[in-house]
């Protein structure tokens, strides 16, 4: 009987060491499963990546190719491609990056370029946009402020002429803000 209880017990435990292996070789095999998957994943979202980078690669150069096309074309006259020169740049993708002075000289190119736009109303509008910024955002109230000033709301009235809504508008706005002025401080040298 003590040999039938030995040969039970071993009998159980080979039966406990069997089925702690099947569970191991289970738990191994879904862990092995789990990897697979993730490195199934992991390949996908590399493929995918090299695929934006491919796809991202091929918009910049085709990019490049657009404006130096157009660059092509504004420098031999075509208008419209030389207001559009000078709109890029004032395309600010990293605005918190640009220093003042980077700033300043891109916005003299773009001024270069809208001069060579001549009387496209965008392009007087845009220009008439830039100075009429630069007196606002000058804290001195030099002549040249003033000249620069005038600059402005002459071409805006140029572009407005020539049927430039947002010029007519800015025009408006200029007036209006100097009427404003104006009457509120002879209102108050009145007082």
């Amino acid at each position: 009987q003590e040999q039938e209880q030995e040969q039970g017990a071993s009998a159980a435990a080979e039966l406990d060491s069997a089925a702690v292996r099947r569970r191991r070789r289970a738990q191994g095999r879904r862990q092995y499963m789990a990897w697979v998957r993730s490195e199934r994943q992991r390949l996908k979202m590399l493929q995918q990546h090299e695929a934006q980078s491919a796809a991202a690669k091929q918009s910049h150069a085709l990019l490049e190719r657009s404006v130096s096309t157009l660059e092509h074309c504004a420098e031999r006259g075509h208008t419209k491609a030389a207001y559009l020169m000078g709109h890029l740049h004032l395309i600010d993708p990293t605005p918190s990056d640009v220093t003042p002075e980077a700033r300043k000289q891109d916005e003299d190119r773009a001024l270069a370029w809208l001069e060579r736009a001549g009387e496209y109303p965008p392009a007087l509008y845009l220009r008439g946009w830039l100075l009429y910024n630069r007196t606002i955002h000058s804290a001195d109230t030099h002549p040249s402020s003033e000249n620069t000033l005038s600059q402005a709301i002459e071409l805006f009235r140029r572009a407005a002429d020539a049927g430039d809504a947002d010029a007519l508008y800015s025009l408006g706005h200029i007036y209006h803000s100097s009427s404003s002025s104006s009457s509120s401080s002879s209102a108050s040298a009145s007082a």
